[in-house]
């Protein structure tokens, strides 16, 4: 699925993370709606309620997802 995810600042995810184009980002652990996991939005427009700064990335997200609101 591709999606859209607001970077913390140029180059560094929320939780601190160095990132750059092309580089693939897991999340390890339990996946929770707004607690724990990688945020990505479909629309844009709902990317920009999370967004923690300015950098936004189009992102292809994989692997088990969990839609906002369903636990």
């Amino acid at each position: 699925m591709k999606a859209w995810h607001f970077l913390a600042g140029y180059g560094k995810l929320r939780d601190g993370r160095a990132v750059q184009v092309g580089d693939t980002v897991t999340h390890e652990g339990p996946l929770v709606p707004c607690q724990s996991g990688l945020h990505a939005s479909v629309r844009p427009i709902d990317a920009l309620e999370y967004a923690p700064g300015t950098v936004v990335c189009r992102v292809e997200c994989g692997g088990e997802t969990i839609p906002h609101g369903d636990p």
